[in-house]
């Protein structure tokens, strides 16, 4: 087997939709036509600016709603789409110099913990009893990491399974339907699964090589326009302080969690409980860009990515005085 065809070699944009976004009253930047496209999918920051009494922007904010991984690249590279929030993951597979994007913040405390959930009658007692088997994950994402990293820890390569790349939408469907016999998972998905379905861990224990942030990104076009960098520049702001209310209001955020994913509240204050560190948008460190290269070299090494990827090429660092 190839090991590039992990990643499905044409992934379309579909279901842009664009809403526009209706808060209460004005800040910062002066009125203007121009719009921000910010990525939107299910507890997204912008669910809580209500409830966070966040004031309303200026300029016209429109939601691009699609899934995340290749869905939110391939906005990007359509200039569909500004700004995003995603994992670390994601701009490996941009590319460097022809990456439409930067990421330009860092967000912490948002990683609960992720693994390899099995269904209830499965027999596996171990990862290496899976070999041959079907494993699904969402490609080009944290769930494509965690698939590589589980599997090189035990010994094995992606040659030694069937990996089955799917939304994450079609993945919790197929797992459910009984046509995988393993499936990456995190968050409240997997507690959902596990409840719901009686599935179970077989490995959650990545902590060594784990992922500790997730990372805010915006497109290197709207940075360099003098207007659409200031309303980046706004909406990240707005953005930190909505993570601070959520780390200040748990109960809260758990109870738009739930409206927001018909997921029941439980689960959510489950999360909350366990979570070590609050949600926090932060500056980019060196350590978080260490970590992000040893995620690149493990994916170069597994075949997934042709070329060797330089982590640190991958950020811009010009609005991080706004989060010191």
């Amino acid at each position: 087997m190839n090991r590039r065809h992990l990643i499905p070699r044409r992934v379309a944009v579909f279901g842009l939709v664009a809403q526009a976004a209706a808060f209460r009253a004005t800040t910062g930047v002066a009125a203007t036509p121009e719009g921000l496209a910010v990525w939107h999918y299910k507890g997204q920051v912008s669910d809580f600016f209500n409830a966070a009494e966040m004031k309303s922007p200026s300029y016209p904010v429109s939601y691009v709603n699609v899934e995340g991984g290749k869905m939110v690249l391939n906005a990007y590279r359509a200039k569909a789409l500004d700004y995003a929030f995603m994992s670390q993951i994601p701009a490996l597979f941009a590319g460097q110099n022809a990456s439409p994007f930067r990421l330009i913040a860092a967000i912490q405390g948002g990683v609960s913990y992720a693994g390899l959930l099995v269904p209830e009658k499965s027999t596996a007692a171990s990862v290496k009893d899976l070999r041959n088997k079907k494993i699904g994950y969402v490609p080009a994402t944290n769930h494509h990491y965690y698939l590589l990293k589980i599997l090189t820890d035990n010994g094995m390569t992606p040659d030694d399974i069937q990996p089955v790349p799917l939304s994450a939408a079609a993945g919790r469907a197929a797992f459910v339907g009984g046509y995988l016999d393993a499936l990456i998972s995190d968050d409240y998905v997997a507690e959902l699964l596990m409840e719901e379905s009686a599935a179970r861990w077989l490995t959650s224990d990545i902590s060594s090589g784990g992922l500790s942030f997730f990372a805010i990104s915006a497109r290197v076009g709207a940075m360099d326009d003098r207007i659409k960098s200031g309303l980046i520049e706004d909406y990240l702001v707005r953005e930190r302080a909505t993570w601070d209310w959520v780390a200040a209001n748990p109960e809260a955020w758990s109870r738009i969690m739930a409206a927001e994913t018909a997921v029941p509240e439980r689960i959510f204050r489950r999360l909350s409980a366990g979570r070590q560190h609050a949600v926090k948008l932060v500056p980019v460190t060196q350590d978080m860009i260490r970590e992000q290269q040893k995620a690149a070299d493990l994916f170069f090494s597994e075949g997934s990515l042709p070329n060797r990827i330089d982590a640190e090429s991958l950020w811009d660092l010009r609005f991080s005085r706004l989060l010191q």
